[in-house]
């Protein structure tokens, strides 16, 4: 059964200055190689709460789905890392559901 994958990145730093452009463009050129297609949209602010010591948070993000035949968990972990490396982040949102046909 097919999969839609959804990532959620930020589109700023924490100090709410906007990310460089390439970092989303790279996303989704690699989203559009490995899976042939994809949807974007913006969410409105996500607020979240952090560690007591870093406090409330509230950032603008962008998500990315794509659907897929087979959930590959190897390589959507790998991924995930990669992405928390390439935006610094410590937890990029990487969730999936099975679609259900009718």
């Amino acid at each position: 059964m097919p999969h839609v994958i959804q990532l959620l990145l930020p589109l700023c730093a924490f100090d709410q200055k906007p990310l460089p452009q390439d970092l989303h463009a790279k996303v989704k050129a690699e989203l559009m190689q490995k899976f042939g297609g994809l949807t974007t949209y913006s969410r409105p602010p996500i607020h979240g709460q952090e560690p007591p010591m870093v406090g409330k948070v509230q950032e603008d993000r962008v998500a990315y789905e794509v659907v897929a035949w087979e959930f590959d968990e190897v390589w959507w972990s790998g991924y995930r890392h990669a992405l928390e490396r390439r935006f610094d982040r410590r937890d990029v949102v990487v969730r999936a559901r099975t679609m259900q046909w009718r």
